[in-house]
Order: structure tokens, then sequence, then C-alpha cells
């Protein structure tokens, strides 16, 4: 039997923990669906990767949830046919009456949150909810490394062409290189990083020109063969 490689190209996030990292049942139910380093998570660091931040959604976030609870024999109120936000609360108030937090905190943080099983869940509010859910982790918080592209025709100032950001260096150099290929109006890309530190974005960061790409520089794309 063969396991899987972490990506660790395509891992953009850190979950930072004070006190050399442990990696509880909380933190498997509340941000296994964040896709853990799984061999990262069998060591104590302070550091533990992650990826598929676009990919969680509370519903992910609901199996594992109740996939842990009944490890540690807890129950709810509701019954595996009763999937959706009611399940998914009744699984972060078991949780919250395991590790002691109280359920008016619980609540707060919930309240603008939506409770659709389909919609995205945010880092952000999976790291608050973690946190709040203590059960001996000491999760301190996450940091988020991102690639852009901003392209010029080598007068104009650098622009951004896209609408999201890279979770490698190589997949945003992948697309500016073919960006480059498709509009002659522009002639270099310039590849940056963005870090974002607990919803924060860190400035100093932001700026970096990892690399340059001229189109005089690229290779024709090949020719594809006739039918």
């Amino acid at each position: 039997m063969t396991t899987a490689a972490f990506d660790r190209d395509h891992a953009t996030g850190t979950l930072l923990f004070a006190h050399g990292g442990r990696v509880t049942p909380v933190i498997h139910a509340v941000l296994g669906a964040l896709a853990l380093d799984p061999a990262a998570a069998e060591k104590s660091s302070p550091y533990l990767p992650f990826s598929g931040e676009s990919s969680a959604t509370w519903g992910a976030v609901l199996d594992h949830l109740s996939a842990r609870g009944r490890e540690l024999g807890l129950s709810t109120p509701v019954t595996a046919a009763t999937r959706g936000g009611t399940q998914l609360l009744a699984w972060l108030f078991a949780f919250a009456t395991h590790t002691g937090a109280r359920p008016a905190e619980l609540k707060s943080l919930l309240q603008h949150n939506p409770q659709t099983l389909d919609d995205r869940a945010s880092v952000e509010d999976l790291v608050a909810l973690a946190k709040l859910l203590d059960d001996g982790h000491g999760l301190s918080g996450y940091r988020i490394e991102e690639y852009n592209v901003n392209v010029s025709d080598g007068q104009c100032t650098l622009w951004n062409p896209f609408d999201w950001n890279f979770a490698s260096q190589a997949a945003a150099e992948e697309a500016a290189e073919q960006f480059l290929r498709e509009d002659e109006e522009w002639t270099v890309a310039v590849i940056g990083k963005v870090v974002i530190a607990d919803n924060e974005f860190q400035t100093d960061d932001a700026q970096d020109n990892l690399s340059t790409i001229r189109r005089e520089d690229l290779q024709d794309l090949p020719t594809m063969p006739a039918p």
C-alpha cells in the first residue's frame, strides 16, 4: 500500500501553536477539512502545514466534527438524517460541552456565520472556533502565503489581470506565461508573494519580486498536430 505525499507546493497555510503543537481531537474535528499535513501532524512542532483552504465547506467541517465526536463518545439531540445547519450547530455545542467552552461565546462566534453546508468555511472562522473549543492544543493563529501576477507593457504601472491569487509560485508563473502568450499588449509579468497572518496582510512581504517573466524569453507554444 502506498501513501500519497502531502503536496507542500500547494500548502498555502500554516497553523501556529504556542506550546510546540499538539494535534488534538478538536484540531482534527474543526480544522481537518483544511487537509492537514499527516506527517507533520504526528510530530510536536509549532508549525502545521495545511492545504485546501478554498475547498473547505461547512459540510466538510460537519463530516469531520461528527466523525471525531463519535470517536470521543459524544452525542447530539439530532440524528444523522437531520443533515444541515442544525446538525452542524449540534455537534459544535457538543464539543463546547466536552471542552468546557461557554455556549454563549459559541453563539456569539457563530451569529454572523452562514449555516448552509455548501458555503465556504473560512480559515479565520475555523481557527476562531478551534481556539474557543480548546482541548489543550494551544493553537495561537495561522499564516497563509499566496502568489500573485502583475503585468506591464514595459511602460505602464504593473497591474494584476487576475481576480485571484495562486497557491504556489509555480502556478502563478504558469498563469503569467499563458497570459503573456495570449495577450500581445503585455511584455513582462512579475510574480509576488502575499502573506496573510490572522486575517491581516503583512505588507513587508506583499511587494516581493520573486521572479520576472518576459515575453521575449518565452518559447512558442507547441504546434498542435493536424487532424
